[in-house]
């Protein structure tokens, strides 16, 4: 202790704050000036989902307050009209509903049906952003049906 009777300053050292801690895509950050738990900042002290990650379509996160689209990820987050809060996105940033891309078609996807399924027409335009079996494929008949 610097003297005769020890104080916190003495013994102790505050725990760090959030500061540059990068949270991972589908989270936002609480905020720079948040003190973590412990010595080490973890994922839960700086980070809390994101609110907008429960959207799973270019339509439905644009249509959502401080949500935007980001193309290349297929991912809906927190952002403004410049783009994430958290984060980036490599690709178009859809802010508003305008930006989004229309969803592809079979043939455009590349999609590969399973053994036992045939292709639907490769202009069959799929239901989302990213496109399924029941879009693209159709399963082959059965002998005696």
């Amino acid at each position: 202790c610097a003297s005769a009777t020890c104080v916190q300053s003495d013994c102790c050292s505050a725990n760090p704050t959030c500061g540059a801690y990068t949270c991972p895509s589908g989270y936002t950050s609480k905020g720079s000036t948040v003190v973590c738990a412990s010595a080490t900042c973890v994922q839960s002290d700086c980070c809390s989902a994101d609110p907008c990650s429960s959207y799973t379509t270019c339509s439905t996160c644009t249509a959502a307050n401080s949500c935007g689209w980001c193309v290349s990820s297929l991912t809906c987050n927190t952002g403004t009209s410049s783009g994430p809060s958290s984060g980036t996105c490599s690709s178009t940033w859809a802010w508003v509903s305008s930006f989004c891309p229309g969803n592809p078609t079979c043939g455009s996807s590349s999609y590969s049906c399973p053994s036992g399924y045939s292709s639907k027409a490769s202009t069959t335009i799929c239901a989302t952003q990213t496109c399924a079996q029941s879009d693209c494929c159709t399963a082959n008949p059965t002998c005696g049906a």
